[in-house]
């Protein structure tokens, strides 16, 4: 919705263009690389403000690691990711994007041995408890 709002507005002769562009000499021309990393950059500390956990160093290769990741946790196959991303060999896509992350890993061992772990409490007091964190 978002998208179409936008292109309706900047690009209602439905001409060839930068989907986000420039200005110069009545001429649309394709932003920056430097362009592109200040508005990413000024966007991100904007959303900062308001959310805490948005990065100190936003660029736009995080959001293509992001979405890769976010597609490798949804069950997305390797094959489909590296497609998608242009990568040439499937080592690049599985070294860089496809890890466990520590919350995949949990629902893995909550899926295969659901009673391991459980809620009930191992110590008695919170002292137990910090107790424990101090043993090496």
């Amino acid at each position: 919705a978002h998208l179409e709002l936008y292109l309706r507005e900047f690009h209602p002769s439905g001409r060839p263009a930068p989907l986000f562009y420039s200005m110069r000499e009545g001429i649309p021309h394709r932003l920056s690389t430097d362009s592109i990393s200040l508005v990413v950059g000024t966007a991100a500390a904007m959303a900062r403000e308001t959310c805490g956990a948005v990065p100190e160093n936003v660029h736009c290769h995080l959001f293509r690691k992001t979405k890769a990741m976010d597609l490798y946790k949804n069950g997305v196959p390797l094959p489909f990711i590296m497609q998608l991303l242009g990568h040439e060999s499937m080592s690049t896509t599985s070294g860089f994007y496809a890890f466990a992350t520590l919350e995949m890993m949990s629902e893995a061992i909550n899926k295969s041995a659901p009673n391991i772990g459980g809620t009930e409490k191992l110590w008695k007091s919170k002292d137990a408890k910090q107790f424990l964190y101090t043993l090496d």
